[in-house]
């Protein structure tokens, strides 16, 4: 374990009208909580099970979701603090295009909400466009890695 304190922003999705939200974020750290998009800090760079349970008393469905998150190979976003600033993308919602600016030689992976990469480039360009015909409509995240370090960046397409 290495330290240092990592902050993650979770997403979870959510049918109806769930009232009972509850995640584990895997480090003997719990909430109950209304919402779906929490932030948690990590002490240490180190493997994390989180699980997220959703209920709707009024359709008395509920779902259980769970996922490993390894930090482990956690880089921070790099020395440029504005790194994320310097990196457009466009527009949010997209239908089918999903436009990126500001790349330098940049990796670029689409990642759905699982983390499981659906597609992945290398761009020499300035501005990148991204074909989202065949995405289904959803969450998705664009992960960049250039000179400048990493960014993960949320968007949706409708």
């Amino acid at each position: 374990e290495e330290s240092g304190n990592i902050s993650v922003d979770f997403y979870g999705a959510v049918f109806g009208h769930a009232r009972k939200i509850k995640w584990n974020f895997g480090d003997n750290t719990a909430i109950d909580s209304t919402t779906l998009s929490p932030t948690h800090t990590y002490a240490n760079k180190n493997s994390f099970l989180i699980s997220l349970s959703i209920e709707d008393p009024i359709s008395k469905r509920s779902d259980n979701y769970s996922t490993l998150l390894n930090l482990n190979d956690y880089t921070p976003i790099g020395n440029d603090p504005k790194i994320d600033e310097d990196i457009k993308i466009f527009p949010i919602p997209s239908s089918n295009v999903l436009w990126i600016e500001g790349l330098d030689k940049t990796k670029i992976e689409i990642l759905n909400v699982e983390g499981s990469i659906l597609e992945a480039y290398i761009s020499n360009k300035t501005i990148e466009t991204i074909d989202l015909t065949n995405f289904a409509k959803g969450i998705y995240f664009v992960k960049l890695s250039g000179k400048k370090g990493i960014s993960i960046k949320k968007f949706i397409k409708n």
